[in-house]
């Protein structure tokens, strides 16, 4: 099993700030949030509002505005879309592409990662979803430039 990377270990060493989360502490959240705000605006900027429903939606207010629409098969299966994959995994951070790679690619399950590399479950799932959405976010790209 590979050894667990320093980014993995550091997540690992997260426990006292979820537990002054969980606790409630204020100044822990206010932290952690000025520290994520970047990362999380970077994020948001590429995602269109038009894709959610509007705040006066008097149920789902903020949820996707619709399922996401399946790619065709053949598209996906060509070399030239693997090769994009396994390129789009190859630019996830670290932690990202070595828990896709070991979950997506090698089929280990979550168990056998979260001991592999160190991780709690919740963080191996935050970092597996963190990388589907990476790539997946990368093979609509692809797809888009592809179309007629």
């Amino acid at each position: 099993m590979p050894a667990a990377a320093p980014e993995l270990q550091a997540l690992a060493q997260d426990s006292p700030l979820v537990e002054a989360l969980r606790a409630g502490d204020e100044r822990a959240f206010l932290g952690l949030v000025g520290s994520l705000h970047p990362a999380m605006m970077r994020f948001a900027r590429g995602v269109d509002p038009a894709e959610f429903l509007p705040p006066s939606h008097p149920r789902w207010a903020g949820h996707w505005a619709k399922w996401p629409e399946p790619w065709p098969e053949e598209q996906l299966l060509t070399r030239e879309a693997l090769a994009h994959v396994r390129d789009a995994i190859a630019r996830l951070p670290e932690g990202q592409r070595a828990v896709i790679q070991l979950r997506d690619v090698e089929d280990w399950s979550s168990e056998e990662v979260c001991e592999a590399l160190g991780l709690s479950d919740v963080n191996q799932r935050v970092l597996l979803h963190r990388a589907r959405s990476r790539v997946r976010r990368e093979i609509a790209r692809h797809l888009e430039r592809r179309r007629p």
